[in-house]
């Protein structure tokens, strides 16, 4: 499916923008001067942040070194996370190996004090993959055969800088703001297919991570970015960017506590009993969702006033006299803890 004549005026007016006089709002470096570990960001306009409501705080690095640093100060070595954020706005991969981006990483990595640097992210060819719209198979073959090139170049830099260090690199994706088929050969959504793979075999030659936006972002690019008035992440769309990331990152591999503790008994008054739980992380509650003899039947919300995840059950049309209402918790890194009470029902 090709994209609207509007939208690829919009494309492109986009792309102009961050090509010309790209400001650097957010090649921020937030120091420390007791850092401990380092956090590494690079790439185009998404990482810097471009039209999240405050790019310093609420673009993806910002939201996942957040996660990082607060994953720290739950464990046996807590400290700072130093966020140093190099990507540019309206990036090519040409412009990151010429204008000094990869320099410029590589004289960080080089200048780290010794298991510093932890992680680094690298999100690259978005501004590849839009200049060619518009343009004829033979010229999006040509850039693809140009990127693959200067991608491989930059992925290998980034290995040989790292090699002997315990760092982690993330890779990403970009989404297909076209919503296409990527199976019909020489669409938008299958060129898009055709750079994201060059993305992905040159991260698995370097064994560096990668993580799949185009996945993430499947039917839910009206939520996650603002598309069709431009075609950057949202605040939303930079959570899940950062929640992504952190998952693929496994640093977190604790679950969650989680108690119910209403009903406290094992009857219910009612058949719209109401369900309080209290659920807890080292980082951070993603969703506590409400399930009956195993079946999920809803979410809880959680009210800070009573530090509970609260909800009611409507068993009004239940057909049995007795049920296993259970609570299960889930954080931001996926994993999940479930507290479960066998409970009976008044008659109907």
């Amino acid at each position: 499916m090709m994209m609207s004549a509007r939208s690829l005026r919009i494309l492109v007016a986009i792309l102009a923008l961050g090509l010309i006089g790209a400001t650097p709002i957010a090649s921020q470096q937030t120091t420390t001067a007791q850092s401990e570990q380092i956090y590494l960001a690079l790439g185009d306009s998404i990482p810097a942040g471009l039209l999240a409501s405050l790019p310093t705080e609420r673009g993806y690095p910002a939201v996942l070194r957040n996660l990082m640093e607060t994953h720290r100060l739950s464990s046996d070595s807590p400290g700072n996370v130093e966020l140093i954020n190099l990507s540019e706005p309206g990036e090519t991969i040409e412009s990151f190996i010429e204008d000094g981006q990869l320099e410029s990483a590589l004289s960080e990595i080089e200048e780290a004090p010794d298991g510093a640097m932890q992680t680094i992210t690298l999100t690259i060819g978005g501004n590849n993959i839009l200049s060619l719209w518009e343009s004829t198979p033979a010229e999006r073959e040509a850039a693809l055969e140009n990127f693959e090139a200067g991608f491989a170049d930059v992925v290998e830099e980034l290995d040989e800088a790292t090699t002997g260090m315990d760092v982690d690199v993330v890779v990403t994706t970009y989404y297909d703001l076209t919503e296409g088929d990527p199976s019909v050969e020489g669409s938008n959504a299958w060129w898009l297919m055709q750079f994201n793979d060059v993305i992905r075999d040159a991260a698995g030659e370097a064994d560096f991570s990668v993580v799949d936006l185009s996945d993430e972002f499947t039917d839910r690019i009206t939520e996650l970015t603002w598309f069709p008035a431009d075609i950057h992440p949202n605040n939303a769309g930079h959570q899940m960017i950062a929640r992504t990331i952190w998952q693929q990152l496994g640093y977190d591999q604790e679950p969650p506590d989680v108690e119910i503790t209403r009903p406290d008994s094992d009857e219910v008054r009612s058949r719209t009993p109401t369900i309080h739980a209290i659920a807890t992380d080292d980082v951070s509650i993603e969703t506590v969702l409400l399930e009956i003899d195993g079946e999920a039947v809803s979410e809880l919300i959680y009210v800070a006033d009573r530090e509970r995840w609260i909800g009611v059950w409507d068993a009004r049309d239940y057909p049995d006299s007795s049920a296993v209402i259970a609570v299960r918790a889930i954080d931001v890194s996926g994993n999940e803890e479930i507290d479960s009470i066998p409970v009976m029902l008044p008659s109907r």
